[in-house]
């Protein structure tokens, strides 16, 4: 059965709806985007909610294709995580996610979101996001692709020098990059989606591996390193 750019398939007896479910603060705005949404072929929406335990446990029951998420006022990624510990086959897209901030974006990402729908998307740019994510495929504004890459390529940068650096973990070397950038404690912990007390122990390792007594010291390093292994 062969795949429409839609997110549809084709009619025919074996055709399956992809279930949606739709969660967030606003009654009315769940409401609305359930009607929306149910007006389109191809989906099965329903309400599900807000985000309180006897909500979420009945999200994990339904087990949707996909879960729009409207994220305003909330605390995000440790809801996403949660969301994809239980729904491992459950896409997760972000709705109104505190702005279009890639390093923020890249934080829901990293926790576990399938899609991201920008603030100026359509409803025909919401079913295309939520069909792709169903398929498990990326889904996500070409600035943030963009910034992805970059990091990509930093991380790549940083791993080269490191292994030359006291064999640092990947999330190490994330840590590192943002000491080079020099980002605080707490910068850093709202950049990966992580506490501040877990930033300041992964620098306490970095300084330890590295054999330093200061953040700057390790910046330094790594500065050194990368300049040796574009070199060489």
């Amino acid at each position: 059965m062969r795949s429409l750019r839609s997110g549809r398939t084709e009619q025919g007896t074996s055709s399956k709806k992809t279930t949606v479910a739709v969660l967030g603060l606003t009654r009315h705005y769940r409401e609305c985007l359930t009607q929306a949404l149910t007006a389109r072929k191809g989906f099965i929406v329903v309400d599900v909610g807000s985000y309180e335990t006897a909500e979420l446990d009945r999200l994990v029951s339904l087990a949707p294709d996909a879960a729009l998420l409207d994220l305003t006022a909330i605390q995000a990624i440790p809801l996403i995580r949660q969301m994809g510990a239980k729904l491992p086959a459950t896409a997760l897209v972000a709705l109104n996610g505190g702005g279009d901030d890639e390093s923020h974006i890249l934080a829901l990402f990293e926790a576990g979101l399938t899609g991201f729908v920008p603030r100026h998307a359509s409803l025909d740019d919401i079913e295309e996001i939520i069909h792709s994510a169903s398929r498990h495929e990326l889904h996500c504004p070409p600035h943030v692709t963009q910034e992805m890459l970059r990091l990509l390529r930093e991380l790549g940068g940083h791993r080269r020098a490191a292994a030359r650096s006291g064999h640092l973990s990947a999330r190490e070397l994330a840590v590192l990059g943002l000491i080079e950038k020099n980002l605080t404690n707490k910068e850093s912990a709202i950049r990966l989606g992580i506490e501040a007390a877990t930033v300041k122990n992964h620098v306490h390792r970095i300084l330890k591996k590295l054999a330093v007594h200061r953040r700057g010291e390790a910046a330094l390093q790594l500065r050194d390193e990368k300049r040796g292994a574009g070199t060489s």
